[in-house]
């Protein structure tokens, strides 16, 4: 089954996608066993990267040939690659709720919708450092538009630090090269997640995912030093957890600067 949401009606074979319904939610997730290659490489902050953000969903038949890519970008484990899978919840009345879904991850695609061309959402929709967007399962693709990144001049830096967690909340100080016109996402990532799904067009599968966003949050740059709250789940293993930080310009969404520390460092 494949339904574009927004404006147009576009069949990519694939792909899959459908209507634009939203609400609030939250995540959760039933982790796998500890994969270390799956976890983001670190890189100094002046390296070269690559932000690999993938839109995915459980419900969705077209989905696990991208979340496999997504694994295998993660396995490679290349410096300055962070990979990040974010469920979206819009597949979740078709007959299976993503446990790892959140309405804020959906809303998140739209609004890379609204600056990309053509203005799509769908998935699989892989999108690399805010600008360059492909169907998920296209590993040529994705590979080039990586390469690419990596070989792009850095013109900001970004550190992050994970300080430290109380009453469900991590506390991450963060410092900045610039603050004007620019955006910072931070997500909590976890290595691996398997969930055995019962119903819907992946019905009698068990999905591997890697990456899996817990938590997410995206602010306005006030100023280049400062510190954040994140939301985490008590589902979060910090020992396979990690904070992907990214700096993104207001205007088009272009990541300009990115880092990861490990949550349990």
């Amino acid at each position: 089954m494949t339904r574009w949401l927004l404006v147009f009606a576009v069949v990519f074979a694939a792909s899959c996608s459908r209507g634009n319904t939203a609400a609030p939610g939250a995540t959760s997730a039933t982790p796998g066993p500890p994969a270390p290659a799956a976890l983001p490489a670190p890189a100094k902050r002046s390296t070269p990267f690559a932000v690999v953000e993938l839109f995915t969903s459980e419900g969705c038949s077209s989905c696990p040939p991208a979340d496999e890519n997504l694994s295998a970008i993660a396995a490679k484990a290349r410096p300055g690659v962070y990979a990040l899978s974010f469920h979206v919840d819009y597949w979740n009345d078709l007959g299976w709720r993503d446990p790892y879904s959140a309405a804020a991850y959906s809303e998140r695609q739209r609004r890379y919708a609204d600056k990309l061309d053509g203005h799509r959402v769908y998935t699989p929709q892989l999108i690399v450092n805010g600008t360059d967007q492909m169907v998920g399962s296209d590993r040529a693709a994705s590979r080039r538009a990586i390469d690419r990144a990596l070989e792009a001049p850095v013109t900001e830096e970004l550190g992050i630090e994970p300080v430290s967690t109380r009453d469900g909340k991590l506390r991450v100080r963060w410092h900045a090269s610039a603050a004007q016109g620019l955006l910072l996402s931070l997500a909590v990532v976890q290595s691996q997640g398997e969930k055995a799904v019962t119903r819907g067009e992946n019905a009698g599968r068990t999905l591997s995912h890697a990456n899996v966003v817990h938590a997410f949050q995206s602010r306005r740059m006030q100023e280049r030093d400062g510190a954040s709250e994140i939301a985490i789940g008590a589902d979060v293993i910090r020992e396979r957890a990690w904070l992907i930080g990214y700096l993104q310009r207001e205007s088009d969404l272009r990541v300009v600067a990115a880092a990861a520390e490990p949550l349990d460092s």
